[in-house]
């Protein structure tokens, strides 16, 4: 069972590292140009993760809610896989930790 916990762990730090790039890209935008290589590099690595998230919740969403977003100067579609990312994360190193 210690390679099922080492598996796991390195599933978590992977989630991690994706979340760092989040961030990243979360500051890229706010800091840089939007046509600035970066930006660029770091927005098309994130795409196939965020971009499944948006279609959801362009569908799922009401149309109040619709109307409130698109108000917002941020993409919040980062924000919301950040969460889920650090909630699959948590889940993973509690399971690591029981193994």
């Amino acid at each position: 069972m210690l390679w099922l916990s080492a598996v796991i762990r390195g599933v978590a730090l992977f989630i991690q590292l994706l979340a760092f790039a989040m961030v990243i890209d979360f500051a890229v935008m706010w800091l840089l140009p939007r046509g600035h290589k970066a930006a660029k590099f770091v927005s098309r690595a994130l795409d196939p993760l965020l971009d499944p998230l948006r279609r959801f919740l362009d569908r799922r969403l009401a149309v109040s809610a619709k109307r409130l977003l698109a108000r917002l100067p941020i993409d919040v579609s980062p924000l919301i896989a950040l969460l889920l990312l650090q909630a699959a994360r948590a889940i993973l190193l509690w399971l690591a930790a029981r193994l």
